[in-house]
């Protein structure tokens, strides 16, 4: 009944899309932001691809693996809104530190990344309905006496991944550590494990994981901020395009398919139950 729906909508706004502007314009056109379109949702309708960043070496969510595909939950996740949409999916690589303009300048359609909704990132971009909600906790050397942030002494190296909120979160709580920046939560692990600094800071989703594959490490603390909701990333001003990633996520949400998949990649039970609003 979900899939009908979703299929409906589609065949709805193809249809109106086309009846408002005969050849070009509500559909497509030079005229529209949206790469000539005056909605991504009607551009990807009409050309069948879709363009998706990912972020490289962010296992569980996308990495690329030893046949050199993308793989992930939130490749997986972008694979079903192909899907939805019958169209081509063309993967961009982006960091956490060039998400948010590879949205801008329209270099992707949509940009996966575990976001999460703040009011200063969404002054750029738009963010659609929660997709993965976490905890952030502290990854530190399974020897370490390391058990919160309030352990570290003055000075004390802690990492986190460039272009996320934990640097923020960590300031909050405390001002006297020094903040070292990675390209990727693979490179913070890595981090903590050679020595470089004595914790890395991340959702708890990716390190309880990350944890699990990699001998050395430990996960520890109660979460250091409220809880995250984490969202698509999407072109700010374009509702259409908005309306529609959101009733994916509800379909999503709402069938369970989101809970399977997730337990499938992380290996664990979501952080929390998804309970969609209408």
């Amino acid at each position: 009944m979900k899939k009908r729906m979703l299929a409906a909508l589609v065949a709805l706004v193809m249809v109106l899309g086309l009846c408002s502007c005969g050849s070009k314009s509500a559909s497509s056109g030079s005229s529209g932001k949206y790469g000539g379109y005056e909605s991504t949702l009607y551009k990807v309708l009409q050309t069948k691809k879709i363009t998706v960043g990912v972020i490289g070496a962010f296992a569980p969510c996308s990495f690329v693996n030893a046949d050199g595909e993308w793989e992930g939950f939130e490749v997986d996740v972008a694979k079903k809104i192909a899907d939805s949409l019958g169209a081509e999916i063309e993967f961009v690589e982006v960091t956490s530190d060039s998400r948010i303009s590879s949205i801008e300048t329209g270099k992707v359609d949509l940009c996966m990344g575990n976001s999460t909704r703040t009011l200063e990132r969404a002054q750029k971009v738009a963010f659609s309905d929660t997709l993965i909600v976490s905890s952030e906790r502290l990854l530190v050397a399974e020897n370490s006496s390391i058990d919160s942030i309030t352990s570290l002494a003055a000075g004390d190296k802690i990492g986190v991944t460039k272009g996320g909120t934990m640097d923020q979160e960590i300031e909050a709580i405390r001002t006297d550590l020094e903040i070292v920046y990675y390209t990727s939560p693979t490179d913070g692990v890595v981090a903590v494990k050679n020595g470089q600094c004595l914790a890395f800071a991340e959702d708890s989703n990716t390190l309880e994981y990350q944890a699990s594959l990699t001998d050395g490490v430990k996960v520890v603390g109660d979460p250091l901020a409220t809880i995250s909701y984490n969202s698509i990333m999407l072109p700010i001003g374009d509702q259409i395009w908005r309306d529609y990633i959101n009733e994916f996520v509800f379909e999503f949400n709402a069938s369970g398919q989101n809970v399977e998949l997730f337990k499938q990649h992380f290996g664990a039970e979501p952080f929390t139950n998804f309970e969609p609003q209408y």
